[in-house]
């Protein structure tokens, strides 16, 4: 996992993400910074804190043993930046946990308190049951598990999830299924999808709705709740839109890789 200044493009730091070569993949930064990244067999999910005052001196040296730089990659347990790390029981690659969303937070009206967030993550066992859990944000220990039988994802198991202002997760898989699981009751929702919706990159925008980048196919799609309806905007030139990202002034980023190219949507 790379740290980078992206005011510079320089590297600042390389964390190992496991003991063992463990297939890194989806990452999510909080609001203050701070990196989850989920890795797929053998799954696992770690944080890594982004400043280094708030890292954990664990060996009492009275100094913070961190990685300076990419060719600084210290040894698994021994970078005190990489704070902890969650493993779960997914039988192999295709299970392996791929969403990955914190949730945000908001300061205490009346202790002034902002609360660490949560984070949510999901894999697959071998029965086809897919696994939601929420991981509390300073340990990483399951604080909640929602099961959805029978998942459909073209073999795979939940392939791409994102939280709104509220904390709900949604997840999607690849190519079919939708899902919305509610933070406070933890009830989770099917949401009907486009019979040709190839989903594959997935996020949420500043008004709450969804925006799915199309495996195959060409397009982006977007769900708005306001209108119960779903839009394909056509023209993104070309198909596999793998990574969506939206802006807070209103853009939508995804990144293309049949050909190779930057999509900006409006």
């Amino acid at each position: 996992m790379s740290k980078i200044d992206t005011k510079t493009g320089v590297e600042q730091a390389r964390y190992r993400t496991a003991a063992a070569p463990s297939n890194p993949s989806r990452t999510s930064v909080n609001q203050y910074g701070d990196v989850a990244v989920s890795s797929r067999d053998p799954g696992s999910i770690i944080k890594i804190m982004a400043l280094k005052q708030k890292c954990i001196d664990s060996n009492n040296n009275g100094m913070i043993d961190t990685s300076t730089g990419p060719n600084d990659i210290r040894p698994w347990g021994a970078d005190e930046c990489v704070v902890w790390s969650q493993t779960f029981p997914s039988p192999g690659y295709s299970y392996g946990p791929r969403p990955t969303a914190w949730e945000g937070v908001a300061q205490d009206p009346v202790t002034c308190e902002t609360p660490t967030p949560r984070l949510w993550g999901g894999w697959m066992d071998n029965q086809n049951n897919a696994h939601f859990v929420r991981l509390d944000g300073d340990t990483g220990v399951q604080l909640d598990e929602v099961i959805r039988p029978n998942w459909f994802g073209s073999g795979y198991g939940p392939y791409g999830g994102a939280v709104n202002s509220a904390g709900d997760l949604y997840a999607v898989g690849l190519e079919t299924t939708l899902i919305h699981i509610d933070a406070e009751t933890l009830v989770l929702d099917d949401i009907q999808v486009p019979a040709d919706l190839a989903s594959y990159g997935f996020a949420i925008d500043k008004n709450g709705d969804i925006w799915v980048g199309h495996c195959f196919g060409e397009g982006v799609s977007t769900y708005s709740f306001a209108n119960n309806q779903w839009t394909t905007i056509p023209n993104a030139g070309g198909t596999r839109v793998n990574g969506v990202q939206a802006d807070r002034n209103g853009n939508v980023w995804g990144a293309g890789s049949d050909p190779c190219r930057l999509v900006q949507i409006d």
